[in-house]
C-alpha cells in the first residue's frame, strides 16, 4: 500500500545526523554534509525498482532504520518502530508494525551504498585527521580479513557458495569479508567482500583491491603473518609490521 514519505528526504537526513551522530549542527556538516550523500542515495533509487520509491521504504528510510538497528544491537521491529515514531512526530499516520516490508526493502539495497559511504566517510575522516595523530608522521592502517555466514538461500548460495567439502543443504553460504582502517581516527577506509574460495577471492587478492584507494607509500600497514608475502603490494616503499598470533 502506498503511503507519504515522511519528511523531505534533507530534513530527514539532518535530523537522523542529529539524534545519532551527537555532534553540533557544525560538526555534523564537516563530517556528513547533506548534499553528498543524497548523491549518494539517488543513485541508489535508481537501483531499486520504480515501485519502491514512492512507498514508506524508500532506500533513504530503509537505511536510516538499518543504521539505528545496528547502533542500538536492535530487532526488525525495533527498526519499524523507529520509523513509526518519526511519522508519528511528523503528524502522519504511522505505517504497519509488521516488519516484512522492512526486511524485503533491506534485501533490495544495493551493494554499492554502503560500500560507498564506507569510502565516502572514511576519506573525511582522513582528511580531518591531525599529523600528530599519525606515528612519528606516518598514518598507521590496519588490515584484517574475516569471514560471514549468510542466510541459507538460493540467491545466496550461487554468489557465497558455502565450503566445497559440505554436502549440498548441510551448509550456510559464507561471504569473505575484508577492510581497511585507519588507526589515527578509528574509521574504516574500505572493504572488501568475495565468495570464500575460488580465484581472486582470497583476502590478498582482496586487499590488493583495497591498496590502491586507501593506502599510500608513506603509510605503515599493521597486519597478521597472512600478509608477509610482499608481492601483493604496490609499493616497496611501504612500511608493514606483522604480529604473530
Amino acid at each position: 500500500m502506498s503511503a507519504q514519505l515522511i519528511p523531505p528526504p534533507q530534513e530527514q537526513l539532518e535530523r537522523f545526523k542529529k539524534q545519532f551522530l551527537q555532534l553540533d549542527a557544525q560538526g555534523i556538516e564537516d563530517l556528513l554534509p547533506t548534499e553528498p550523500l543524497q548523491r549518494l542515495l539517488k543513485d541508489a533509487e535508481e537501483a531499486v525498482p520504480h515501485t519502491l520509491r514512492q512507498r514508506i521504504w524508500t532506500p533513504l528510510v530503509t537505511l536510516l532504520a538499518l543504521i539505528k538497528q545496528a547502533l542500538k544491537h536492535g530487532s526488525c521491529s525495533d527498526a519499524v518502530k523507529s520509523v513509526q515514531t518519526e511519522q508519528i512526530n511528523c503528524g502522519q499516520t504511522r505505517c504497519s508494525g509488521n516488519t516484512s516490508a522492512y526486511c524485503q526493502a533491506r534485501q533490495k539495497l544495493p551493494e554499492s551504498l554502503p560500500r560507498e559511504l564506507i569510502r565516502y566517510t572514511g576519506e573525511r575522516l582522513e582528511a580531518a585527521s591531525r599529523t600528530h595523530w599519525s606515528w612519528r608522521g606516518h598514518p598507521v592502517k590496519l588490515v584484517d580479513g574475516s569471514t560471514l555466514t549468510l542466510a541459507d538461500t538460493c540467491a545466496n548460495q550461487e554468489t557465497y557458495p558455502q565450503e566445497s567439502n559440505q554436502q549440498a543443504g548441510l551448509g550456510f553460504p559464507i561471504l569473505r569479508l575484508e577492510i581497511v582502517a585507519s588507526l589515527n581516527h578509528g574509521g574504516l577506509l574500505g572493504a572488501e567482500v568475495a565468495p570464500y574460495c575460488g580465484k581472486g577471492t582470497g583476502e590478498t587478492a582482496l586487499l590488493r583491491r583495497l591498496m590502491a584507494t586507501t593506502v599510500q607509500p608513506h603509510d605503515i600497514c599493521l597486519m597478521d603473518q597472512y600478509y608477509d608475502n610482499l608481492c601483493c603490494y604496490p609499493s616497496s616503499s611501504l612500511g608493514n609490521l606483522f604480529r604473530k598470533l
